[in-house]
């Protein structure tokens, strides 16, 4: 009988620590199944668009390129500006993360436009803000090592050459004056011959 009542009692404890932990595995696993069912969070990258001078075309083309293959693509991985004004990349994230783009303008065909050729590199840090909800915070630089606060875009345009054309009073004058010139070079011609050949006559 005492052997077999250490048997129940070893029995016993062995059950109770198998279940402790099965609960803590249940546990741990729900835990995990959580932290993983964020809810969506979209993120804005915006984009401002500035024309100096005057400019014949008024649309102009905004890229962002993923540079890692396993982060989320923007909502439009092209998006416009009409002349100057802002526009917006929507990037939406599921779960916590580090993504990096690469924002540039396409440069278009108008030969009056000097386009910005600046590139943007966007990092988004996406965190657990610590209640199961996710936060991000964008981190902006540029080639030139400088850490801009926003993806800013400067085109300029430039007035073609056109040839220069005489006119009103100024030119009517220039034309009346040249007119005079030619008649008195002309005169001056006919009289010395003029007097040639009274000279050899004579």
């Amino acid at each position: 009988m005492r052997v077999f009542a250490k048997t129940i009692r070893s029995l016993t404890r062995a059950l109770t620590v198998i279940t402790a932990a099965s609960v803590m595995l249940a546990v741990c696993f729900s835990n995990a199944l959580a932290a993983f069912d964020y809810t969506p969070l979209e993120v804005p990258v915006p984009v401002n668009c500035e024309i100096s001078g005057r400019s014949a075309e008024k649309i102009y083309e905004f890229v962002i390129e993923k540079l890692d293959g396993n982060v989320p693509s923007a909502k439009e991985e092209l998006i416009t500006i009409d002349g100057s004004g802002t526009n917006t990349f929507k990037i939406v994230v599921k779960e916590p993360g580090t993504y990096r783009y690469k924002v540039y303008e396409k440069a278009g065909t108008d030969s009056n436009i000097i386009y910005d050729d600046t590139v943007y590199m966007v990092t988004i840090y996406v965190t657990d803000d610590g209640n199961g909800k996710l936060q991000y915070q964008i981190i902006l630089s540029k080639d030139d090592m400088v850490k801009p606060t926003s993806v800013d875009f400067a085109n300029s345009a430039i007035k073609p050459l056109t040839p220069i054309v005489a006119t009103g009073e100024n030119g009517t004058l220039n034309t009346l004056i040249a007119v005079i010139l030619l008649s008195s070079g002309t005169a001056m011609l006919l009289a010395v011959q003029r007097k040639r050949r009274e000279a050899e006559n004579a």
